[in-house]
């Protein structure tokens, strides 16, 4: 997963909240609630109040060199809007064993094992990424790892159990090769049998991924067998960026050398994620694909400020809260410093510049902010992707924005009531205004429904908008009793994408009763 060498493109149990929904165009089910199933939480310490969970699966990399560090590390997380942390990582040698480096003393270390206590508590899973990544000539150590897979898997199993962790992602980074045998896709098969002795060893109720390249669902030689791999996995994450390395020189840049651009772009490009999304979806299905998005971005000094520039330094990663920094930078000219959108790709990728004084050069920056990133949580949503994966929680920290857009976007309504201005009953011709109150979720939409007396069918009569309240005027209405439902939805939930009429995270319903006008007076005589 390292910044410095594109590789991406070569050659639960998870906090789930269930959903009760109808079939198209049948009622809603009066005085009933979807069920909300929520993973119990771990600690008693925790307290009972209603927490939102993302509705698709968010998995973010925590790099063990900062883990425990208070501004970008797992304190500065928010753990109710993650349903998956990757430990990154423990490293492999050609042998097959576990590296005694860096990322060893981290996880042997209390900063694992505190993360590992705050995330249950949250009902997050914590997993184990093991790491070996070659691309030399002949990829020796990537040959002679898979090798040993038997070793590894052994080792890896061990200390998911030892410390308690709730399963493995596999980072294996290399190119398909025979490995000095008479199978030219011998690493290939390697990589999937690794897989399958892994799914073994753990059994069935670890969770366990595999880091693919974002072309491998379309390549049948590369390294990644995904279809294969499928068969062992839980999920498949796709490391949809880098792309800038292998877009550069195909249309609509065509560059004669490698030119800035979107390490992760929505359309256009040639490698761009809704294509990506869409074969890998067609390979494996939509319920495996975890869609890496970047917490980073790229510059570099160029010639002069306009749209894939090319570099005329060294080419440099900047981490999202690195990047958001950049304008106030004291080497920034003042007056100097643009802010750009992506015109050629719909994801509205950014691309600033400015003049360094200190470097004395133009500098051009392409990264992800939390607009282009919810670009590509919207195409998680309509896809029905699994969910999202972000490379890494390190990059971005505590970044209010950041979560914000996690949570617009993924995040479902747990809970709706419903309640009637004057209440019931009241006689014909009142006004009344029903107004619906939904919990759990962020920017939330409504949509009114009604089931006339003596009438089996409901309708829609006020759409989905984000306005809480209907407006009901009772003139000339029949007497009897009237029954109205609410429905809420996120506007990013997987409700906004369920094949029900309409979708909903949750509804709620309420009687009212109409009654004859009373008498307005007697006279006798």
């Amino acid at each position: 997963m390292s910044l410095h060498t594109p590789r991406h493109i070569a050659s639960i149990t998870a906090v789930t909240i269930a959903l009760l929904v109808a079939a198209a165009g049948a009622p809603p089910v009066f005085a009933a609630k979807p069920i909300v199933a929520a993973q119990a939480l771990s600690s008693p310490a925790i307290t009972a109040s209603p927490i939102s969970h993302p509705a698709r699966e968010v998995f973010g990399f925590a790099l063990a060199s900062s883990l425990a560090d208070a501004t970008v590390g797992y304190p500065s997380w928010n753990f109710d809007l993650l349903t998956t942390v990757a430990f990154f990582g423990l490293h492999v040698n050609t042998g097959g064993q576990i590296v005694n480096d860096s990322g060893w003393a981290t996880w042997s270390s209390s900063a694992l094992s505190n993360l590992v206590t705050v995330a249950h508590q949250h009902g997050t899973k914590v997993v184990l990424t093991v790491v070996l990544q070659d691309f030399s000539s002949n990829t020796p150590s990537m040959c002679a790892g898979l090798a040993h897979a038997d070793a590894t898997v052994t080792q890896t199993v061990a200390q998911v159990k030892a410390k308690g962790v709730d399963g493995v992602n596999i980072d294996y980074e290399g190119l398909n090769g025979a490995c000095g045998t008479t199978d030219s896709s011998w690493a290939r098969h390697a990589m999937t049998g690794f897989a399958q002795k892994m799914r073994a060893g753990l059994g069935p109720s670890y969770y366990l991924s595999v880091d693919t390249y974002a072309s491998s669902a379309s390549d049948p030689y590369g390294f990644f067998d995904v279809g294969g791999l499928s068969a062992f996995v839980d999920s498949l994450f796709v490391m949809a960026y880098d792309l800038e390395y292998s877009n550069y020189s195909r249309a609509p840049t065509s560059c004669a050398r490698m030119c800035l651009g979107p390490t992760s772009p929505l359309s256009a490009y040639y490698y761009n994620d809704t294509t990506v999304a869409s074969q890998y979806a067609a390979k494996v299905g939509a319920g495996k694909v975890i869609f890496g998005v970047p917490y980073y971005g790229r510059k570099a000094c160029v010639g002069s400020a306009v749209p894939n520039a090319y570099p005329t330094s060294a080419v440099t990663a900047d981490s999202y809260l690195n990047a958001i920094g950049e304008a106030t930078d004291p080497a920034v000219k003042p007056g100097s410093y643009a802010v750009h959108r992506e015109s050629r790709s719909s994801g509205m990728e950014r691309w600033d510049t400015w003049f360094n004084t200190t470097l004395n050069c133009t500098r051009e920056l392409y990264w992800d902010d939390a607009t282009s990133l919810g670009k590509k949580y919207d195409l998680v949503n309509a896809d029905k992707l699994r969910g999202v994966g972000i490379w890494n929680l390190n990059y971005g920290g505590g970044a209010t924005e950041l979560w914000t857009a996690l949570a617009h976007h993924f995040v479902a309504c747990t809970s709706v009531t419903l309640s009637a201005t004057p209440s019931s009953p009241q006689v014909g011709g009142t006004s009344v205004q029903l107004t619906a109150t939904a919990t759990g979720c962020e920017n939330a939409q409504y949509q009114f429904w009604l089931q006339a007396p003596g009438s089996s069918a409901w309708q829609i009569v006020q759409g989905y908008s984000s306005s809480s309240s209907l407006a009901w005027s009772t003139a000339g209405k029949p007497t009897g009793t009237y029954k109205f439902s609410a429905w809420a939805r996120s506007t990013g939930s997987a409700g906004m994408n369920s094949s029900t009429l309409g979708g909903y995270d949750s509804f709620a319903g309420t009687p009212y009763v109409l009654l004859s006008k009373p008498c307005a007076g007697v006279t006798a005589s």
